[in-house]
């Protein structure tokens, strides 16, 4: 596949943040497509899930700059093409080096700090995935105000730490299975799917470390991983549910069928002879109702607004991927939602 296909669209660059308490001057990379016909016009502003490099919307930026719609979004600390975390020693851990936890608070402070040194002024549509749902929330807490609309694909809130299994109890499908026998984007259906130049799609996933002159985070999922439950909790002290802070402004949730996904790892790990049966099974059940569940959870988004538009859309083609899977069903939402505001 041409690796050219977006130059022109999509705009990487790094910017530098202020030098941390340990004096280190750590570089974001942003990734930017299209431009402003007004001041007034809204940008998208994407916010990737957990551990997830912003190169995985390349698709998205480009389709929307494609309806003259411009985008920002960038890869966390630690993920992707940003600065590395360093490990630090943690004594809670038997003396082992890792990088510190990083809660959803502090994310969204460094998002607003980016959004400042990028020169990305408001209004803002933001669109989340996954753990991005989390960072939002946190950002609308404290700036609100920016806010014109939201789309949420397959998005975690408040309540998704109350979900019977997480993405780390399926670590045990892997046991009995030798390094490459079971790989998640294949089995779900990332590979296949994927539309993303070869370079990039190999960056994202991880099957190369990006080239020069772009750094290489690393740290940056664990840190989040060691966050993401306290963060999901700490929500709740902002009754945002109860306040409505994007008050009449749209708000849509894109929802994927995840649960076909860990499905489809379980049936994998069988036939590969992964994991025990017992194991397997329990999973199994563990899944039963769990995409009625989400869905409840991801109606939550809709109540960030009160009287603005709510829409509830189901991906037909997509797991947890939406974006990648099904960028056009994105691109459509976003798009319909600029219009209407275009409109009001």
């Amino acid at each position: 596949m041409d690796d050219h296909r977006f130059e022109g669209t999509v705009r990487s660059k790094h910017i530098e943040l202020p030098p941390d308490a340990s004096g280190l001057q750590n570089k974001i990379h942003v990734r930017s497509a299209g431009q402003r016909s007004t001041p007034q016009q809204p940008t998208i502003v994407i916010i990737c899930g957990l551990g997830s490099s912003c190169l995985s919307f390349t698709i998205v930026q480009h389709e929307l700059a494609a309806a003259d719609i411009p985008s920002f979004t960038y890869d966390r600390l630690g993920i992707g093409r940003s600065s590395p975390l360093l490990p630090v020693h943690d004594a809670d851990a038997a003396g082992t080096e890792t990088p510190r936890a990083r809660h959803a608070e502090e994310l969204a402070i460094e998002l607003d700090e980016v959004l400042r040194i990028a020169h990305v002024p408001p209004p803002y549509i933001l669109v989340l995935h996954s753990y991005g749902g989390v960072i939002s929330w946190e950002y609308i807490a404290a700036h609100a105000e920016n806010v014109v609309g939201l789309v949420a694909i397959d998005a975690n809130s408040a309540r998704s730490c109350e979900r019977p299994v997480k993405d780390q109890d399926f670590e045990v499908l892997t046991e009995n299975l030798p390094d490459g026998a079971f790989v998640y984007r294949d089995i779900v259906g990332l590979s296949a799917a994927n539309r993303l130049p070869t370079a990039l799609w190999e960056e994202w996933s991880e099957q190369r470390a990006p080239a020069e002159p772009w750094l290489h985070g690393v740290g940056g999922e664990e840190a989040e991983i060691r966050g993401c439950v306290d963060s999901c909790k700490a929500l709740h002290r902002h009754a945002l549910l109860q306040r409505h802070p994007l008050t009449k402004f749209p708000v849509t949730v894109v929802k994927g069928d995840t649960e076909s996904d860990l499905r489809r790892l379980i049936d994998a790990a069988e036939a590969l002879g992964g994991g025990t049966k017992t194991c397997r099974e329990d999973l199994g059940r563990r899944l039963e109702g769990y995409s009625e569940l989400e869905e409840d959870q991801q109606r939550d988004h809709l109540l960030l607004t009160d009287v603005g538009n709510k829409r509830f859309v189901k991906a037909k083609k997509s797991g947890h991927w939406v974006h990648i899977m099904e960028p056009e069903l994105v691109v459509d939402e976003i798009v319909r939602m600029v219009r209407e505001l275009e409109n009001s």
